[in-house]
């Protein structure tokens, strides 16, 4: 069978050769807009531009979706390179990833721009780790920081856009949507329509303070949108409720135990995902694998199990560590 090629077009794929039944992600040769390129020669990764993807299909879900968008593929396949020993190759197509997921429209978090960092670490190249690192969280800081220009947050950005909607239709109205897991702040406030002037007083005045920051509290996450007064009802647990009687109940938080129970698990799993991607326990066992190979624990659960139980062991060889420059952290990661 032929080295599978994978075509391009303005970043999304749009064809497999010989086949798209197999895992495309480790394909040979890249055709984009009309060029080849071979994935695993350095200078070949080098030469592929970065294409325009504002002018491929605005429908991400279209064709291959996601998992289609050139970024995603070449970043698959630097971790299919890395894994046959083509570190080099691997190397290329990480940096070059890094460049099109800046370019590519989709708003990624930190993991993805890390995954390069991690593999470094692994390596024991730490200094480039900690520069990629570092990259990393810059690139995501300034798209942050563009996407929600000129206000602090995102959120913020789409409520003054909603009211600028607000304002170009005509409406004096807006509905903070109602969400199942909210804290006791929030239980007050959502699942209400509002009047933005106060003039229409079958509802109540949208708060000023939701007014000048378009949060009910910072790091709120509920949606506002405008609501045309024309329809009667608005979505309440699952229901189509009468939405003035609905947005005139106490101002009090009157969850139930079912939301508070959601409430608390979204907490558990927002701190679980807050864990960094990177970890200091991976840093320092890394660090003591390559520096002190003959006394480092088999493997990093191996580490993170005597660091938190702060085994003699482990105070040992903490001791020996730093003495030898690796600065370890007693804080729970």
């Amino acid at each position: 069978m032929p080295d599978q090629t994978i075509y391009f077009k303005n970043g999304k794929m749009y064809k497999v050769y010989p086949s798209d039944q197999e895992n495309w992600y480790d394909a040979k040769y890249l055709v984009s807009d009309g060029i080849i390129y071979d994935l695993e020669n350095v200078l070949d990764i080098k030469r592929i531009p970065v294409p325009d993807f504002a002018k491929s299909n605005p429908d991400l879900m279209s064709g291959y979706g996601v998992t289609g968008s050139l970024d995603y593929v070449i970043r698959m396949k630097a971790g299919n390179a890395r894994s046959k020993g083509l570190i080099r190759e691997s190397d290329e197509l990480y940096r070059k990833a890094i460049l099109l997921m800046q370019a590519s429209g989709i708003s990624y978090d930190e993991r993805p721009y890390l995954y390069y960092a991690k593999e470094l670490l692994r390596e024991g190249r730490f200094q480039e780790s900690e520069i990629e690192e570092k990259r990393a969280y810059a690139i995501v800081e300034q798209q942050r920081r563009a996407e929600a220009y000129p206000y602090k947050t995102l959120h913020q950005k789409l409520f003054f856009q909603t009211l600028e909607v607000c304002k170009e239709l005509g409406r004096d109205h807006l509905e903070i949507m109602y969400l199942y897991s909210c804290c006791e702040q929030c239980a007050k406030y959502h699942g209400r329509v509002y009047s933005i002037s106060g003039k229409d007083k079958r509802f109540p005045k949208i708060p000023d303070f939701i007014l000048e920051t378009g949060e009910i509290h910072p790091g709120c996450s509920h949606s506002i949108t405008s609501f045309d007064p024309r329809f009667n009802t608005i979505l309440f647990r699952g229901a189509d409720v009468d939405a003035v009687i609905i947005s005139n109940r106490p101002f009090v938080d009157d969850r139930t135990d079912s939301e508070k129970q959601a409430y608390n698990d979204y907490l558990k799993r927002r701190k679980k995902d807050s864990r960094p991607y990177i970890t200091t326990d991976e840093k320092e066992y890394y660090r003591i694998k390559y520096t002190l190979p003959d006394i480092a624990p088999k493997s990093l659960s191996g580490y993170v199990r005597m660091k938190n139980a702060r085994s003699k062991n482990f105070m040992k060889l903490r001791d020996i560590a730093e003495n030898r420059g690796i600065r370890i952290s007693l804080l729970n990661q």
